[in-house]
């Protein structure tokens, strides 16, 4: 299964290629004011003047971090009153924009929707990149949401982002476009997570497909859970039918046969199912979900029941795990190991470092 944070970093740069002239104008403002010491000091001034609150300062994009661009629009956005005075206080600064223009209200708004589209890709790999829990029963729900997002700026009425968002619907549907086709450990995640469980595996594809298709992938997901638990269940089965009873001695044998085939029976019980003739799947499937709360932990959950369900407890430990393979900042990054113009004033050591 490929890394989710470099899917995510593909399908935003794709997007980003379309560019946008207000984008460019803003850039080209903050460069502008960030060349100077003096021009900065008099942006902060008209910051003071327009009684602006913020710990945020403006910061300059790098072409090969799409996160860059998010964060310079987002600190421009919030002084783009001191940068209307600005305009008026400093009379280069429109002679020195004059080829691209300075940015005006127009301008502001395509970026504020701009930040808007690009912060929930950047809250996405914030979220899926965390290396200290657990992500692959979130995943599916992250990949939909998504999928709508895209849909949803694919129907909008700006010309700019229709543009923009179908070139990332189309990476994005290289990857994970046929649901079909996904690896179905993806479902299986969503199913061990108690909050959901099967039951919302199926509402889902309901809501994105025919009836057809809803039934052929439902069922699917649901007879690839039941193999990897059978095969989880064969495993753990073997393992109990070789445990061996190491103080047997000559004179209690027959009762140490009684004892050991009363275990025998409740770890039969316990693997293949209850009186009633239900799996520990079944029981678990059949029963209420789990209320979705903040701070849930999956894994917690099955620590907790591990007696009520061990076979499935070990599933969900080796399942539920975390779903990207780089730190949040690596995913951003879209450079790769090359010497361009960004890092031709390094020394030679510091470009082999």
């Amino acid at each position: 299964m490929r890394c989710v944070a470099h899917i995510i970093n593909l399908v935003v740069t794709d997007g980003l290629k379309e560019g946008s002239l207000s984008i460019n104008r803003v850039r080209a403002a903050v460069k502008y004011v960030r060349n100077s010491p003096s021009r900065l000091t008099k942006f902060k001034s008209c910051i003071e003047f327009e009684k602006i609150q913020s710990k945020f300062s403006l910061c300059l994009d790098v072409c090969t971090r799409w996160n860059s661009t998010y964060l310079m629009l987002s600190s421009a956005l919030k002084f783009k009153r001191a940068f209307v005075r600005f305009e008026s206080e400093d009379p280069r600064f429109c002679f020195e924009l004059q080829t691209l223009g300075v940015p005006v209200e127009e301008d502001w708004k395509k970026v504020e929707m701009f930040v808007t589209f690009l912060k929930s890709f950047y809250d996405l790999t914030l979220r899926i990149s965390g290396s200290l829990y657990v992500t692959s029963n979130t995943l599916f729900h992250e990949i939909i949401d998504v999928d709508s997002l895209l849909r949803g700026w694919i129907e909008s009425t700006n010309s700019d982002f229709v543009s923009m968002a179908k070139k990332m619907k189309d990476k994005y549907d290289k990857y994970w476009g046929d649901i079909g086709k996904m690896n179905m450990l993806i479902y299986v995640s969503v199913v061990l997570d108690p909050r959901h469980k099967l039951r919302y595996v199926e509402f889902v594809f309901s809501e994105l497909h025919n009836q057809d298709d809803e039934s052929e992938m439902s069922k699917n997901v649901k007879d690839a859970t039941y193999e990897v638990f059978n095969a989880y269940q064969r495993i753990a089965t073997a393992g109990k039918s070789n445990e061996k009873n190491p103080h047997v001695s000559k004179h209690n044998v027959q009762e140490t046969l009684v004892s050991d085939m009363k275990e025998r029976y409740k770890k039969f019980k316990s693997l293949s199912g209850n009186v009633d003739g239900k799996s520990e799947l079944e029981k678990y499937l059949t029963e209420e979900n789990e209320a979705d709360v903040n701070g849930f932990c999956i894994l917690t959950w099955w620590k907790i029941n591990s007696n009520r369900f061990p076979v499935l407890s070990q599933m969900a430990r080796d399942i539920a795990v975390p779903i990207s393979t780089v730190a949040s900042e690596s995913s951003f990054s879209t450079g790769g190991r090359v010497l361009d113009s960004f890092r031709t004033s390094l020394s030679p050591k510091m470009v082999q470092s």
